[in-house]
């Protein structure tokens, strides 16, 4: 690992914690496997058992309800820039496609899920997070570095898991928002059911009319509409059974500018249905926890226009069924064992694309074991999975942390991961300019890392120095006769340090984050494409009397779009929430106030300054 990379997060673990006198009264010693610290907030994307945040060994971040209403993001990709390690880019506004890059890694290697429901899109690998809708998610849980010895495929540098909204019986609340571009949003959620059935239903709708997102073409608005719905319920069988389910429906549609025509003002049109259900049930019973889930996802683009009529626009389907099974024991006080099986299947048949393989199963099979006794911790995953036509793959996750203090843990671990070729980079139809290639193999990562945690009562703080290599990087790239076909041919080096830290101060809560990330190519030793190496980010939000006052900044550094370079910004955020009553409260964000260029992508116009005015009616 770098060594300078190295002393920095040492040197930031080591003195961070000496600006709260308050944590000096912390002993040497833990009587007991349990966390010392007050807060109890837990987690399950680290290893998929419940575990207390500050006792996994995994960089992990959350973000609550709480804190969604807060930020009042205009899209997912809104609220994901509120996590360290990321970098982001949009194709233009809220509704537009965009990337997510964490820990310097590619677009795909990081795995979504959704209520534990593998999503996205089998062909491309990626997973829009625009279509998202904010107004269903209750919580968050990013796990940063490679997770795929728990989850498989795609998880390389993260994890992100979001949880739909749950509300109690009788429980509603209403929200309305109108803003800049004319937008229009509103969303409403019911709690419904007895003492023994408890559902969550939630309904929402949004509208805009855009701006002119493509700065080389004819100006024009670039608009969208979305809406969805999602039921989340759960029924208590007997004191030991429990059943839930989870069904949701999104759809929308977006315009965006298409750079190889002179048609404009008719952008091209892209309309999406997305789809997916959850049923499971999990037993519980003295020390053993078993659950068993039958998922289905179903994710569908339709792009037109550009004398396109829509009948005959361009069809990108996946559909995902998934059987997932598993068993956990806590052996012992100290010691927990977890085995679980998993079966995916990806669908293409549905896409307009004529790929010469349609269907493509993964079996897989994992184990993972969990040591927490005295002062020590420990974590070991091992998985294989078996992906039809491609290859057989095993990966492991191997940690060690060792509490200084109770409230002072030093981790360090080592993990492989891997991601599989898309449908497209294997079977995508030989055209004369193009061919899939289906000799492709996985790509590869391996990754250390070295990880200080400190936590106390009302604050928090993690700094992670991480080293990793992705090798066999699937590129397409030409001949001398211009043909583009993939290859297993790039590598890429990474080496980085996040550091976040969260804490109250008087009336005044705080969360900061900054992150270095070299990111590069392992042969020209360049950095590598729209990836920032400095990233730094700072919320803080105040209670007085009726108000709530809230700031957001953020700083991405220097980075390059395909060699055209592109300038750092500095972006503000600023709201204010007002309680006109105990169950009213009246928010006015306005995002980017300093108007500045914040420029993702080359020759897309940015958002700039937005205004946006809302309620919400939630009686307590």
């Amino acid at each position: 690992m770098n060594k300078t990379i190295l002393a920095s997060s040492i040197a930031l673990a080591i003195t961070t914690p000496l600006l709260f006198a308050a944590d000096q009264s912390s002993n040497n010693q833990s009587s007991n496997n349990k966390s010392a610290n007050d807060d109890q907030t837990l987690v399950v994307t680290a290893n998929r058992v419940s575990q207390n945040i500050n006792d996994t060994l995994a960089h992990v971040e959350i973000l609550t309800r709480d804190d969604i209403e807060q930020i009042q993001p205009q899209s997912t990709i809104d609220l994901l820039r509120s996590f360290s390690g990321v970098d982001l880019t949009q194709s233009g506004g809220h509704a537009q496609s965009a990337s997510l890059y964490t820990r310097g890694g590619n677009s795909g290697h990081t795995l979504v899920l959704i209520d534990g429901v593998r999503v996205g899109s089998a062909t491309l690998g990626t997973k829009p997070l625009n279509d998202i809708p904010t107004s269903q998610i209750e919580r968050i849980e990013f796990v940063k570095g490679p997770r795929a010895a728990l989850w498989g495929s795609d998880a390389l540098t993260g994890v992100i898991q979001i949880f739909t909204r749950r509300m109690n019986h009788g429980e509603y609340q209403v929200s309305a928002t109108i803003g800049s571009n004319n937008a229009k949003h509103g969303n409403a959620s019911v709690g419904f059911g007895n003492n023994k059935v408890n559902n969550t239903f939630t309904v929402s709708s949004e509208h805009s009319e855009g701006f002119d997102v493509l700065n080389t073409l004819e100006e024009d608005d670039d608009g969208y509409r979305r809406i969805s719905a999602a039921l989340r319920g759960d029924y208590q069988l007997s004191e030991q059974l429990m059943l839930d389910w989870i069904l949701q429906h999104d759809e929308g549609n977006s315009e965006f500018d298409y750079g190889f025509t002179t048609d404009n003002p008719h952008p091209i049109e892209s309309d999406y249905a997305n789809s997916l259900l959850n049923i499971r049930y999990a037993y519980t019973q003295d020390n053993w926890y078993s659950e068993l889930a039958v998922k289905g996802s179903r994710d569908e683009t339709i792009q037109y226009g550009v004398r396109i009529p829509k009948d005959k626009g361009n069809v990108i389907e996946t559909e995902r069924q998934q059987i997932n099974g598993l068993i956990s024991n806590q052996l012992t006080d100290a010691i927990e064992l977890t085995a679980g099986y998993e079966w995916l299947r990806d669908d293409v048949e549905g896409s307009t694309t004529d790929f010469p393989v349609t269907k493509r199963s993964t079996n897989s099979i994992y184990m993972s074991g969990l040591y927490n006794q005295n002062n020590w911790l420990g974590e070991l995953s091992v998985r294989h999975d078996d992906v039809e036509a491609v290859d057989k793959v095993t990966t492991h996750n191997a940690s060690v942390g060792y509490r200084i203090s109770d409230r002072h843990l030093l981790s360090i671990s080592q993990a492989k991961g891997f991601k599989a070729p898309t449908f497209n980079d294997l079977y995508f139809p030989t055209s004369p300019y193009s061919s899939g290639n289906p000799d492709l193999k996985p790509e590869y990562s391996d990754s250390r890392e070295i990880s200080f945690k400190w936590f106390g009562d009302n604050k928090s703080m993690i700094v992670s120095a991480y080293d990793m290599t992705i090798e066999d990087l699937i590129v397409w790239g030409q001949d001398a006769n211009f043909f583009y076909t993939p290859e297993n041919v790039a590598k890429a080096e990474i080496q980085g340090v996040d550091w976040v830290m969260s804490f109250n101060a008087g009336n005044l809560n705080h969360k900061v984050n900054a992150s270095y990330i070299k990111a590069e190519d392992g042969e020209t030793g360049d950095q590598l494409n729209r990836r920032a190496k400095r990233l730094a980010g700072y919320q803080v939000s105040a209670d007085v009397d009726a108000f709530n006052l809230f700031a957001k900044l953020n700083y991405i550094g220097e980075r390059h779009d395909n060699g055209t370079p592109l300038d750092s910004y500095t972006k503000l955020d600023l709201g204010i929430g007002y309680l006109a009553t105990k169950d009213l409260i009246i928010r006015l964000t306005i995002n980017d106030v300093t108007d500045e260029e914040v420029i993702t992508l080359n020759n897309y116009n940015p958002i700039g300054r937005e205004a946006y005015l809302g309620f919400t009616y939630h009686p307590q």
